[in-house]
C-alpha cells in the first residue's frame, strides 16, 4: 500500500530538516517509541531504545530521529534526557500529517506494530518492525523491512495485563534489533 503527503506535509517536514541540520548523504533513522494503550506491553521498552540509541550513535552520518504522539511525550522526555543530545526531537504534538512527514524524512524506522509502522510502510520506508503481543503474521512489509518478533513462548497473546516477567518486548534485544538495521541499510 501506499501513503501520499499533501504539500503542506512535505513543507512541514522539509522546513524540520533544515532546523535540525539533515543533511544528504546522513542516515536518517527514526524510532518510534510508542504504541498505544490497548495490549500491554506493545511498546519496546525505554531501556531499549537507549541501548539502541548507544549503538546508533557509533555509526558515522547517522542522525536519529525520536518520533511518538501524545501518549509518548513523557517517555520521549525520559529517553532525550538520558539519550545525552544523541536524538532529535520531533515533538509530540504534530499532526498525523505532519507526523508522516516526520517519518518520510527518514530512511528507516524502528517501531512496534503501530500507525507509525502502516505511515512507514506506505511511505516506501525501510522498517524494522517490533512484534510481542500482536501477531507479525498478520502484517505485511511488503519487501520493506524486517520484523523482529520476541521469542516468548506465550506470544503473541492480544492481553489487555499481562504478569509475565520479563515481558516479551523485553525479550527483545538491542543487539537484534541493530543487526536488523545493519542488514537493510549496510555501511
Amino acid at each position: 500500500y501506499l501513503f501520499f503527503l499533501s504539500p503542506e506535509d512535505t513543507a512541514f517536514a522539509q522546513r524540520f530538516a533544515r532546523k535540525a541540520r539533515l543533511k544528504e548523504g546522513d542516515r536518517v533513522i527514526g524510532l518510534n517509541t510508542g504504541a498505544g494503550g490497548v495490549f500491554a506491553n506493545k511498546a519496546w521498552t525505554e531501556e531499549g531504545y537507549l541501548e539502541l540509541i548507544r549503538k546508533l550513535k557509533k555509526e558515522p552520518k547517522t542522525r536519529v530521529l525520536l518520533l511518538g504522539g501524545p501518549g509518548e511525550r513523557e517517555r520521549n522526555r525520559r529517553i532525550l534526557r538520558k539519550a545525552g543530545g544523541a536524538v532529535i526531537d520531533t515533538g509530540c504534538e504534530n499532526t498525523l500529517g505532519q507526523f508522516a512527514g516526520l517519518i518520510d524524512l527518514c530512511d528507516l524506522v524502528v517501531t512496534g506494530d503501530t500507525t507509525a509502522m502502516h505511515l512507514a510502510i506506505g511511505l516506501k520506508k525501510k522498517v524494522i518492525a517490533l512484534f510481542g503481543p500482536t501477531c507479525a503474521q498478520e502484517i505485511e512489509l511488503y519487501g520493506r523491512g524486517e520484523k523482529v518478533v520476541s521469542p516468548m513462548s506465550c506470544a503473541p497473546c492480544y492481553r489487555r495485563k499481562c504478569e509475565t516477567s520479563p515481558t516479551c518486548m523485553e525479550a527483545i534485544t538491542a543487539e537484534e534489533v541493530m543487526s536488523k538495521i545493519k542488514g537493510l541499510t549496510p555501511r
